[in-house]
């Protein structure tokens, strides 16, 4: 059970099953040590907050570093519909897609570097599985994302290597303009784009 509380700040806190999100005195003061601790110094390209509860640390963390990308994972449907939103990407149980799809989507691999990943910890304690839930889904994104850059920075020199020695030693070029080779031509490679392109391909299937 949700309550809303307001605090001695005039502010408001929520208690969830009787256990406080925020501090029940000033819990802009509470999130405002937290961002310092947790970020003091540094220039995050990209911020990642589990369990964003009212809207407070969030707010001070897009306020402080106004460039870097934030990506608010909310705990309880109940908790986003309260809380103040500014302009940051979020997501919520009962969003229109997947916790691990939302992810894929908003997280790119030159991120990686300079990327910090905090957590609040009175979600964790108030939402112990849907806490377990969304690490498990940001490891499984961010070893995708390691793996895809560790192939392109050893494959990546190589490949654009062969593109110029291929064009310059060209003698013939192919075209698919024929009536007798009138078909729509797919080049794959692996991937998740691949996925997102399976009902084009169907269409074409024969």
């Amino acid at each position: 059970m949700l309550e809303i509380i307001p605090t001695k700040t005039n502010l408001s806190t929520a208690a969830i099953n009787g256990q406080a999100l925020h501090s029940r005195y000033d819990p802009l003061k509470e999130s405002q040590r937290f961002v310092n601790n947790s970020l003091s110094g540094e220039y995050p390209s990209a911020v990642i907050f589990l369990g964003t509860g009212l809207g407070y640390t969030a707010s001070l963390i897009k306020e402080a570093f106004p460039q870097a990308k934030l990506i608010c994972i909310y705990y309880s449907a109940d908790i986003f519909k309260e809380s103040k939103r500014t302009p940051w990407l979020y997501w919520f149980p009962g969003a229109e897609i997947t916790l691990l799809s939302f992810l894929r989507l908003n997280l790119k691999e030159l991120e990686l570097e300079g990327l910090r990943v905090l957590k609040w910890a009175p979600s964790e304690r108030i939402f112990p599985e849907m806490a377990k839930t969304a690490t498990t889904a940001l490891q499984q994104v961010l070893k995708e994302l390691r793996g895809s850059l560790v192939t392109t920075l050893a494959m990546g020199r190589r490949w654009i290597q062969n593109s110029f020695i291929n064009f310059l030693l060209i003698e013939r070029v192919l075209t698919t303009s024929s009536d007798k080779y009138d078909l729509p031509l797919f080049l794959a490679g692996s991937g998740p784009s691949l996925e997102q392109a399976a009902t084009l391909l169907h269409k074409s299937r024969n």
